[in-house]
Order: structure tokens, then C-alpha cells, then sequence
């Protein structure tokens, strides 16, 4: 720390030389979360008897969320796409 402060405010710093062996186990990889079409996001929501907002609520989204993505004017990405892929694998942990 005290040779970073150093360098940065330009002072000389002598820097030693350190050998670090880096030991890698195999890298995890997930695959991405599916697509969802807005035919998805209905199919998903209707087997549960779960109106929009009651969907929306229990995804911790808004209801305009919901609407839009069975709209097809929205898209889910990211988390969202995941979760709804959980539901899809797991409809009860919407309704427990």
C-alpha cells in the first residue's frame, strides 16, 4: 500500500519481483438462459391461475412488466430470463 501511494504521487519505487504459481481447477459454465416469448411468459403464468399482477408480484416485477412481455412489446433479460426458466422447471415455487 505505502508503495502504491508512493507511485502514484510519483515518487521512485523499487519493486520487488514475486513468483506466483496459479493453480486452476476446472472453470464452471452455466448456459444462458433460454429466450422467452411472450406465448412463454402466458403459458407459464396461466397453469398456475395467476392473474398478471399476482404473477408480477411474485417475480418482483410490475405488472406493466408482465403485461409487456405477453405483449411482446417487452423482453425479459438477464435475472429475469432465469428466474422465469426456474418457474418453467418449478411452476409450484411460484404458489408454495
Amino acid at each position: 500500500m505505502i508503495q502504491a501511494k508512493a507511485y502514484l504521487a510519483g515518487d521512485p519505487v523499487t519493486i520487488a519481483k514475486t513468483r506466483v504459481t496459479v493453480v486452476t481447477v476446472g472453470a464452471a459454465t452455466a448456459a444462458p438462459a433460454p429466450k422467452v416469448t411472450p406465448k412463454r411468459v402466458r403459458t407459464l403464468r396461466d397453469p398456475l391461475g395467476l392473474s398478471q399482477p399476482l404473477f408480477a408480484e411474485a417475480l418482483n416485477v410490475s405488472r406493466a412488466t408482465v403485461q409487456g412481455w405477453e405483449q411482446g412489446t417487452k423482453h425479459p433479460i438477464g435475472a429475469a430470463r432465469r428466474l422465469l426458466e426456474i418457474v418453467a422447471e418449478n411452476p409450484d415455487i411460484l404458489v408454495r
